[in-house]
């Protein structure tokens, strides 16, 4: 739909390229053709390499899953490189938000990249959301989420959209109960206990494509009834819903990257976005060293994080935050107390409140 408003001609390729497809691409009835890595085999990659010279370029969208995935996960993606021989004559744009300087090495090993290849980078900051990490995690779900019961049972359709990013299945479906056991039918437009009235839904890998084109296409809209999706990462790559306010983290993410791309759920439309991470004992034990030592850390939340994906020829020094310059106000907007949970402990302004949220 966003292709036609826009007048570009697209098609998808699912499995093998069907007759028409193939036919419209050699008549020039096609501007993109988007397809995976497990697709271009086969049947399907001798019809596209038929038509190389109306090939004009090749994209890697979302392209350090070349570099996180092709481990184990979907081993295709350690093959993109031969993909990228085989149509020598195109030239190549990879495209990815969160690149660290080990997934650019990557890239340049895995590909085969020479130093000719022309890199253009921004610090992927989003200054709009706000990061806060809970030091003190308690055991029970109960005792550190309250206050989203008590917003969902005061604000119920206005409530802000919220997705609760959880470390696995279990704790997904764990989250979700606690949440519809305690609000009862306060979970329901008009306690009306209705599926189409429910407030609360969950989305992983396990959820069944019904359900999940049903839960995605309501919460993309503006005025729906679902406010907040317990998920795990299932929730992640290629959803661009811009009005979400709030991203929580229940249990320590996997990764520094992981972290970033969740955190980079909320705030899209600019307005201001609140990241909570809750990481439990537990959960800890799942991450990477560099994400656990940002987490237990004193420094600047952003700061750490960002300095991960300074690439080389960035600009240094982009990570200043300015303290508050009055003595005392009420509530602090400055740069430091809109940054992190801790720049806002350690801002100078005497008059903030002892939370930010």
């Amino acid at each position: 739909m966003a292709l036609e408003s826009k007048k570009i001609r697209g098609t998808a390729i699912m499995k093998d390229a069907p007759a028409e497809d193939i036919k419209a691409m050699k008549d020039g009835n096609v501007d993109i053709v988007f397809v995976s890595p497990e697709i271009l085999k086969g049947k399907t990659l001798d019809d596209l390499r038929l038509l190389e010279s109306q090939i004009c370029l090749l994209v890697f969208d979302e392209c350090h899953c070349i570099s996180e995935w092709g481990l184990d996960f979907r081993p295709e993606y350690r093959k993109v490189a031969d993909i990228i021989s085989l149509f020598a004559s195109c030239p190549t744009l990879l495209l990815t938000a969160t690149a660290t300087e080990k997934i650019q090495e990557d890239l340049y090993s895995l590909l085969a990249l020479d130093n000719d290849t022309k890199v253009v980078a921004v610090l992927p900051d989003r200054p709009n959301v706000y990061l806060h990490v809970e030091k003190k995690v308690k055991q029970e779900i109960g005792d550190n989420l309250a206050w989203l019961l008590d917003l969902i049972k005061d604000k119920q359709e206005l409530t802000p959209k919220t997705i609760i990013y959880c470390t696995n299945i279990y704790n997904c479906n764990s989250v979700y109960m606690w949440l519809m056991e305690e609000l009862g039918k306060c979970a329901y437009h008009h306690e009306e206990e209705k599926l189409q009235n429910r407030f609360i839904e969950m989305f992983h890998s396990r959820t069944d494509t019904k359900t999940a084109e049903r839960v995605l296409t309501n919460f993309k809209l503006q005025s729906n009834k679902i406010r907040v999706i317990c998920a795990t990462v299932a929730f992640g790559i290629g959803i661009n819903i811009p009005d979400v306010e709030y991203v929580i983290n229940w249990g320590a993410p996997v990764s520094v990257m992981t972290f970033w791309q969740e955190t980079g759920r909320c705030g899209r439309d600019g307005r201001q976005g609140l990241c909570i991470t809750y990481p439990y004992g537990r959960s800890l034990l799942g991450s990477e060293e560099q994400l656990k030592s940002i987490l237990k850390g004193d420094i600047c939340y952003r700061r750490k994080i960002l300095s991960m994906f300074t690439l080389k020829g960035m600009e240094k020094g982009l990570l200043k935050t300015k303290d508050c310059e009055s003595e005392k106000c009420e509530s602090c907007s400055c740069e430091r107390c809109c940054c992190c949970s801790i720049c806002f402990e350690n801002c100078k302004c005497k008059g903030k409140v002892k939370s930010k949220f």
